[in-house]
């Protein structure tokens, strides 16, 4: 068994309640598929509301890792109810006392898709990059899954899982990036993309890194979760985002092997409600753009790949509407076959009356 698959890894997942625990659920399996590959691992399910999850001796029970080599420890740490969302800044401090007792350190909320494969390629990507100036990050994907609704015997509205909506595109799309958001870096001899937005919903860092954040961030691993300074709800945002934007590294994922870095959001929710300017950007088309800019940067005339536009928020203007295709992108209307989303974001519902 090599060194790297025996390293400690503390695993903090953030969790409100159980109205997402199908998705954390899946995040233990992908827990124990680490443990299976000789990682020791000790997650930390942090949480408000104890009382709403299932019991820890039956998630024990059902993670059981058989590589005596690795080990899987499922911790609760519970926190007040009147932390809310400040949840997501709990993990922090609890990483700085077990500092010297681990190796990594994962935090994620609590439906991000992370993997085995994620774990392997941040490992690999950060021994190439050797540099605490830039951290590996990951970029949120979603499938565009719009299912056709139906009327239900009592005639209410029900979604058929087992069939897409008639004339819907269904393919794995990136909503929160665009081919102008994406800057190119050369390390090392490597290209990189750094892009504008870092909030991922997790993140994965090692000892001399959290040691680095700490010393140049205003001790951000130990500061007092002060809610105010978080303003409008976007504690989530910072607990996942802050290490990259506080000054001490920059986010960075290698062009060439972007593949390797998309990482699910599991809800499969926010590609339909939250992608700017309705647009979104087809995993098939990032990639071919990932191979249009090696070629570029590695051509007859590399210093091209330098060149960036400024990248203008994909924000609509009064009428709702933006040029997807000037910005590399797609419209959402081709993932739903015309309908678009309402002005909350929510997908049109057919109305539906009794007969007779």
């Amino acid at each position: 068994m090599s060194a790297t698959a025996r390293e400690r890894i503390l695993y903090c997942i953030a969790v409100y309640d159980n109205s997402q625990l199908i998705y954390t659920r899946t995040m233990l399996d992908g827990a124990r598929d680490m443990c299976e590959a000789g990682f020791r691992l000790r997650v930390v399910l942090l949480t408000a509301h104890p009382e709403l999850l299932t019991p820890l001796d039956d998630l024990k029970a059902a993670l059981s890792c058989a590589n005596r080599d690795g080990a899987l420890e499922l911790e609760l740490a519970v926190r007040p109810p009147a932390t809310k969302k400040a949840l997501t800044l709990e993990h922090r401090r609890l990483m700085w006392d077990r500092l010297d007792a681990h190796d990594l350190f994962i935090y994620a909320e609590d439906d991000i898709g992370l993997t085995l494969a994620h774990l392997s390629a941040w490992l690999s990507e950060t021994r190439r990059l050797a540099t605490r100036r830039y951290m590996v990050g990951f970029m949120r994907y979603e499938r565009a899954l719009l299912f056709g609704p139906t009327l239900n015997g009592r005639g209410g509205i029900a979604y058929d899982a087992g069939r897409l909506q008639h004339g819907a595109r269904s393919e794995r799309v990136v909503w929160e990036h665009a081919p102008a958001s994406l800057h190119v870096l050369r390390l090392g001899g490597e290209l990189y993309y750094q892009p504008e937005t870092v909030h991922h919903g997790m993140w994965i860092a090692n000892r001399k890194q959290l040691l680095s954040i700490q010393s140049r961030c205003h001790q951000l691993m130990t500061r007092p979760c002060d809610v105010e300074r978080y303003s409008r709800g976007r504690e989530r945002l910072f607990a996942a985002g802050e290490l990259y934007s506080c000054g001490a590294s920059s986010m960075v994922i290698p062009v060439e092997r972007a593949a390797s870095h998309l990482v699910h959001h599991l809800p499969d929710k926010n590609w339909y409600s939250r992608s700017r300017g309705r647009c979104l950007w087809a995993e098939e088309s990032l990639l071919s753009h990932s191979r249009r800019v090696v070629e570029r940067c590695k051509g007859p005339a590399p210093g091209a790949c330098v060149e960036q536009r400024r990248y203008q928020r994909l924000v609509p203007g009064p009428n709702r509407t933006f040029d997807c295709a000037a910005a590399g992108l797609t419209p959402v209307a081709e993932y739903t076959n015309g309908s678009m989303p309402g002005p909350h974001g929510n997908p049109p519902r057919p109305s539906a009356r009794r007969s007779g």
